[in-house]
């Protein structure tokens, strides 16, 4: 039986670890290699209506070529799918996340609205300190690392995921290892003074673009465009009590993001 392979991420090319072998840890962001359940198949080599469905959301809503990136979907027709699996990934596109090509962690994002909750984790994380774009982390070539809550919003400005408006001790922990600049931008709706005051408090830069009455960076791209994001995007970077106070204004949810 094929067992799930663990890693040390320490900003280098993680070794195989045998099953005998105690892993010296020198991160907290530790990974397993996970398998693609086989019902869940490539969304290029979908041909179901509910493919279609899921190919036009991600042209039409999101505004993304689903040829950019490893979507998967629900293979329908696939035998003895157990019903548990097909309710929670019906009408759901499934992203991938790898780190040197291993699959470590999967995601379904409903793309219809009455399906609930918007993101449905795979069973599996492997840890609590998860990101969605580990080797970017890694990459010594990327000087600055722009966090932001969904996938969405950290495809087009080449950001990293931390999928949710609050970030784990590990998450934060794993991000004061990096020999980079960490920036968090958070939502100007909802709740995304959450996480930017924890990346305040441990102290990390945060981002607030110009980007209008936009809920967050994805809407913004969408409507002025990425290189408009990009460039407001670093004429905005604050830290300490400037960023405590502009995140005030930024964030448009009552007085409830006010840093105590």
């Amino acid at each position: 039986m094929h067992y799930k392979r663990e890693y040390i991420l320490n900003g280098r090319r993680p070794e195989k670890v045998s099953r005998d072998t105690k892993p010296v840890i020198r991160s907290k962001l530790v990974t397993k290699a996970l398998e693609m359940p086989p019902y869940l198949i490539p969304l290029k080599d979908a041909e179901s209506v509910w493919a279609d469905v899921a190919r036009a959301y991600l042209t039409v809503t999101r505004r993304v070529d689903p040829s950019h990136y490893d979507y998967h979907i629900l293979d329908y027709s696939a035998p003895n799918v157990p019903v548990k699996e097909i309710t929670r990934w019906h009408k759901r596109i499934i992203i991938p996340y790898r780190y040197n090509g291993e699959l470590v962690f999967y995601q379904g994002r409903a793309y219809a609205p009455d399906v609930l909750p918007k993101y449905l984790n795979s069973y599996e994380t492997g840890a609590d300190a998860l990101f969605s774009r580990i080797d970017l982390m890694y990459d010594t070539e990327v000087d600055t690392i722009f966090i932001v809550e969904g996938f969405f919003d950290a495809l087009p400005i080449d950001g990293i995921a931390c999928f949710r408006n609050k970030l784990t001790p590990e998450q934060i922990e794993v991000l004061k290892t990096l020999d980079k600049r960490v920036v968090y931008i958070p939502d100007r709706k909802g709740n995304g003074f959450i996480g930017a005051n924890q990346m305040l408090e441990a102290g990390f830069e945060l981002g607030l673009p110009d980007i209008g009455s936009c809920k967050d960076i994805d809407e913004a791209v969408q409507r002025y465009g990425k290189f408009y994001v990009l460039t407001s995007l670093y004429q905005n970077i604050y830290s300490g009590d400037e960023a405590a106070i502009r995140l005030n204004v930024y964030c448009i949810d009552g007085n409830k993001n006010v840093r105590k």
